[in-house]
């Protein structure tokens, strides 16, 4: 997959002209031009950021099963859940490491590249960069830092997993594997996020990035959306009274209409004059509900 794009220089001065001088100065022979009439590069990323978008809606289907079975603290689906969360740990760090790869790439040429190439995936964010721009700084022990760090040792523990192996109660190896919960919610969402957040934080320290990093930081944003979309919309149903859910389902309509109807009815729910409530969650469908006992009760204060 690749992009190629013939630009005018006047619409990419930010991109190399702005620091030329800097780059130049610290190693002339490493430079790219601050001109160029057009630039081609390939667009695989894309795949990736579709794919962990996909995970993570996978990963919100899968905790919102498990909020509704009412099984959030069964030790029995903490395998089940870690299989929903490993795809996002591994291709929020293969997003990262095409994300920093592509910035380094347009700082210098292929053979400066590959001495780069061998440094730690950690040092290529937290210290190279600085070879380009003086002014870069991801503070050690920020939360950018230390959320980097543990998205980094978590990815180290899937694709080189040691295994802990213990014969007649000895302790011949201790092995590396994660230390896993069921309630992983917000590590899972600061992985998810995490690309979009170290791009913004590069671009704030070298804005003459910004156009070179324009078409990933959209992808990394894109993935961010995803999972704050689908926080949200966790959070939603969530607050949907259970009662409210069945009983509109106990008339005759799916669980995925019953949430929808429970949503829309809000505080209007008044019946027509055929005596139901008509909503319309989807272009096309009409759904009639009954009077709801649910709102006769004393305890029912649910507004969407």
């Amino acid at each position: 997959m690749c992009c190629s794009d013939t630009v005018k220089s006047s619409l990419w001065p930010s991109s190399n002209a702005a620091n030329a001088a800097d780059r130049s100065a610290m190693n002339p022979e490493k430079a790219i031009l601050s001109e160029h009439k057009g630039i081609a590069f390939s667009t695989y990323y894309e795949v990736i950021e579709w794919e962990l978008r996909a995970a993570i809606e996978r990963y919100f289907d899968f905790s919102w099963e498990l909020h509704w079975k009412e099984q959030q603290k069964n030790e029995l689906y903490l395998i089940p859940i870690e299989q929903r969360r490993l795809p996002i740990i591994i291709l929020s760090c293969t997003l990262l490491e095409c994300a920093i790869n592509f910035y380094l790439c347009t700082k210098c040429d292929a053979k400066h590249f590959e001495k780069l190439e061998g440094k730690s995936f950690l040092k290529k964010w937290t210290e190279v960069p600085k070879q380009f721009v003086s002014k870069y700084n991801l503070p050690e022990g920020s939360e950018l830092e230390n959320d980097l760090r543990k998205l980094i040792n978590r990815r180290h523990a899937i694709i080189h997993p040691k295994p802990m192996i213990s014969i007649d109660g000895g302790n011949q190896h201790q092995g590396n594997e994660p230390d896993i919960a069921l309630d992983e919610h917000e590590f899972i969402g600061r992985c998810a996020t995490l690309p979009f957040r170290l791009i913004d934080n590069l671009i704030a320290c070298d804005m003459g990035a910004m156009m070179d990093l324009s078409s990933l930081r959209m992808s990394c944003g894109s993935v961010a959306s995803v999972f704050e979309k689908g926080n949200n919309k966790l959070k939603m149903r969530i607050a949907i009274p259970r009662e409210l859910i069945l009983e509109i389902m106990g008339q005759g309509h799916n669980r995925e209409t019953a949430i929808t109807c429970a949503l829309m009815i809000g505080a209007d729910r008044t019946p027509n004059e055929e005596g139901v409530i008509v909503l319309y969650p989807r272009t096309g469908q009409r759904v009639e509900i009954k009077p709801l006992k649910f709102f006769g009760t004393q305890n029912s204060n649910f507004s969407s």
